[in-house]
């Protein structure tokens, strides 16, 4: 005989709780998800932010103007939607917002897109206004240098005709910049050059020895006409600056021995003025003057200003001292004649040479033609009569050459006191 046996009520307790915790899973699992076509349509609104900023990315835009819209998308990247146990409204509500989100940082990237393309436009038009601009001006100070950035400029302009990024723009603008601040610098550049040359050549007359120098010039020159960028400008000015300031070393302790040298020569003429009664009261006021200014000089502006002076003040002696020699043969001719001495060679000889050193001097045209006809005769008159002994107190023995010579010099001299 068979028996049945039935579960008993605590059994049957269990088995009920487990399928009822089971059936509460499947509704709560089934309601946290959300709307399936507005997860679908926030995959799609940030899949196409992606593409617009990378978009963005690839046509110039610099990350310094998306930053604010790739701060806004890491935000969202960094939410969940929330967890609903008996409704998916709260999760629609949450993938409903980032999917407008979403879309609306798309728009603002295609925003400024259009945005950015149009200022860089706009910007790059202006750079080359202002590159124009600084040509024009290089090229009416007659710089040859400026013909290279003429080309360039040439050459942006078409590209800004051609462009439709804002790299485009951005490369032109660039390019313009650097220019315009070249041709800038070019003005700086060419006055320290000029500086540098001034400086050499009051070295020069200075008779400093400027061989070197003269010889890194037209390489400073090479240079100047080789450069195009701002870099290239600013390393030729710091070079210059260096040169400079070697040259004003060299020149500080050269030319104080260059100027001690024009004073003694300075003070040797006036010591010969002294010797022919001349008055030289005012040439000594100078000397002093000179020696106290070079004793006192420092920088090499100082130099070359005293050294300049100086050979202004031993230039302004040379006439009144050779005056003074033609004043003090004259009064020699006369005073021979009048005891009847005849003219002598050595005398003619001295008149020639003082003749000789004024014609250099010679500054007015009148007296130039009035003193170059008597100093060719008087010459001609020397090679033509040569004497055969010594020059010194040698007589000429023609009557005829020595009232010739004797007119010529008379002549030579009055015109010499004529000069001032």
């Amino acid at each position: 005989m068979t028996y049945f046996t039935f579960p008993s009520k605590k059994g049957t307790r269990k088995w009920s709780f487990i399928v009822t915790i089971a059936l509460l899973l499947v509704l709560l699992l089934s309601a946290c998800g959300g709307s399936t076509q507005v997860q679908q349509q926030a995959s799609t609104n940030k899949a196409a932010l992606a593409t617009a900023l990378a978009k963005a990315k690839s046509i110039g835009i610099p990350n310094t103007i998306l930053q604010p819209i790739l701060q806004q998308e890491s935000q969202l990247e960094a939410t969940n939607a929330p967890i609903t146990i008996f409704s998916d409204e709260p999760a629609t509500k949450y993938y409903t917002n980032i999917a407008q989100r979403y879309h609306m940082l798309t728009i603002q990237t295609n925003g400024l897109m259009t945005q950015t393309t149009q200022q860089y436009d706009y910007q790059s038009t202006l750079d080359l206004q202002a590159f124009e601009s600084a040509l024009a001006q290089r090229q009416g100070q007659g710089f040859f240098e400026a013909k290279v950035f003429a080309d360039q400029l040439t050459q942006d302009q078409k590209l800004l005709t051609k462009a439709q990024y804002p790299k485009d723009y951005l490369a032109i603008s660039t390019d313009a910049k650097r220019a315009t601040e070249a041709l800038h610098l070019m003005g700086p550049a060419f006055e320290k050059l000029t500086l540098l040359q001034s400086t050499i050549k009051q070295l020069q007359s200075s008779h400093l020895d400027v061989t070197a120098l003269n010889q890194e010039n037209l390489l400073d020159i090479q240079q100047f006409r080789s450069a195009t960028s701002p870099e290239g400008y600013t390393q030729f000015i710091d070079q210059l600056n260096a040169q400079l300031q070697e040259t004003s070393t060299f020149s500080t302790q050269a030319i104080p021995y260059v100027g001690a040298a024009k004073l003694k020569q300075f003070s040797d003429s006036i010591d010969q003025m002294n010797q022919y009664g001349q008055d030289t009261s005012n040439y000594q006021k100078m000397l002093s003057t000179d020696q106290t200014a070079l004793s006192n000089a420092k920088l090499l502006s100082d130099y070359l200003k005293i050294s300049a002076q100086i050979d202004t003040d031993v230039a302004s002696i040379q006439l009144p001292l050779i005056q003074g020699q033609a004043n003090f043969l004259l009064k020699q001719f006369h005073k021979r004649l009048q005891h009847g001495a005849m003219l002598t060679c050595i005398t003619t000889h001295l008149m020639v040479k003082i003749t000789h050193r004024i014609m250099s001097m010679i500054s007015k045209k009148a007296l130039a033609l009035t003193l170059i006809p008597q100093f060719s005769q008087l010459k001609q008159l020397m090679i033509t009569r040569q004497p055969s002994t010594s020059l010194t107190m040698t007589c000429y023995t023609s009557k005829l050459w020595k009232q010739t010579s004797l007119t010529l010099l008379l002549g030579v001299c009055h015109t010499l006191l004529m000069l001032n």
